[in-house]
């Protein structure tokens, strides 16, 4: 399998690098799926990094300190005895631009923990929140546990965590939350939601407004879901989207705070954009293993997998003219899994993602 470093430029011209990963797992199978970002970038505009899954079990983070040309790993975090590791998300600290991943593991009680790490730019080290889980979802033996990371775009220091689980007791999913303002030495108090939906939920995306809001996408086999939070992480409010049939998002916010959402159905009746609540039909064929990301002038990149040639696709939204240009074939290998970077700077062109080949 090779894992493909792409770069997308505003002129939707491209170079690609490549970087061999043996026995990599592709992203959207079982243990790393769904939308959360696989991939950042530093604030000097050349420095990535990016996440991979191994048929092993294991989590191995790359960078590249020359956008994408070449990549080296920096550390792999492998499953302690019994356990299996998934579901990791990436973020950066935005003042200092140390590298934060986080993951859940499943242990052989069926029961989950999180944990998280940080690169400070010279090493790295755990700065899980003590005395938090473990968590026995609903139905122990094939609900899934996930958590996604970010920095606090309306303010710069705050660290925040998020866990998405189906309650042991009431079956019904909640969100649970803390933050740190030291990156992750200490952290907050618990912060929740009330129930969700009475089925699994799975984070998907997660992203940040310039007032402080946190906005967590999360998907279950009925909906795409947008909860929002302050900065102090409290539950706010959130918007349902109910696609006819099992739902998978993808989410983003540009630089005006508009939420930006990409949904698909799993029985192939569309997938759809939307600028609040104003939703914009982009397509009526079924595709898969959706990204979504924004360029510095705010323009809108969706990036998929085909099911009918399983080829990988891109289709830019034009927010001068408010237009949609044709579709692009990016990739002729099958059965890939995209992850894309979910902002890129104001003053950049560029939008990066990684994709992954069986």
């Amino acid at each position: 399998m090779s894992t493909i470093p792409q770069t997308i430029l505003s002129d939707t011209k491209m170079h690609t690098s490549r970087l061999i990963a043996n026995n990599a797992q592709s992203l959207g199978t079982n243990k790393c799926g769904f939308g959360c970002r696989h991939v950042v970038r530093e604030s000097n505009n050349t420095t990535f990094w990016a996440l991979l899954v191994t048929t092993s079990g294991n989590i191995e983070v790359y960078n590249s300190t020359d956008s994408g040309q070449t990549w080296t790993l920096s550390t792999t975090f492998t499953p302690g005895t019994g356990q299996t590791l998934g579901y990791p998300t990436i973020c950066k600290a935005i003042t200092t631009d140390h590298i934060f991943v986080s993951y859940t593991a499943k242990n052989s009680s069926l029961s989950w923990n999180v944990y998280v790490q940080k690169y400070n730019g010279s090493s790295w080290s755990e700065v899980t929140p003590s005395s938090w889980g473990p968590w026995t979802p609903y139905d122990s033996a094939n609900d899934i546990v996930t958590s996604a990371i970010t920095f606090n775009r309306g303010s710069t220091g705050r660290f925040h965590i998020f866990i998405a689980y189906r309650c042991s007791t009431s079956s019904f999913s909640y969100i649970i939350n803390k933050y740190s303002d030291d990156e992750g030495s200490t952290w907050s108090s618990e912060g929740s939601t009330s129930a969700t939906c009475s089925t699994t939920l799975c984070i998907s995306d997660i992203d940040t407004k310039s007032d402080g809001t946190v906005v967590v996408c999360t998907t279950s086999n009925t909906a795409v879901k947008l909860t929002r939070f302050t900065a102090n992480g409290v539950y706010s409010s959130n918007t349902s989207y109910s696609p006819n049939g099992n739902a998978s998002g993808s989410m983003a916010i540009d630089s005006s705070n508009n939420e930006r959402v990409v949904y698909y159905a799993t029985n192939g009746v569309s997938w759809s954009i939307w600028y609040g609540a104003t939703p914009t039909l982009v397509a009526t064929i079924q595709e898969g293993h959706l990204a979504l990301g924004i360029d510095g002038a705010d323009n809108i990149y969706v990036i998929y997998t085909k099911s009918s040639d399983l080829k990988t696709y891109m289709c830019k939204y034009n927010i001068v003219g408010g237009s949609w240009d044709s579709a692009r074939l990016i990739s002729y290998d099958q059965g890939q899994r995209v992850k894309v970077e979910q902002h890129s700077p104001a003053s950049a062109s560029k939008l990066h993602y990684v994709f992954f080949s069986d």
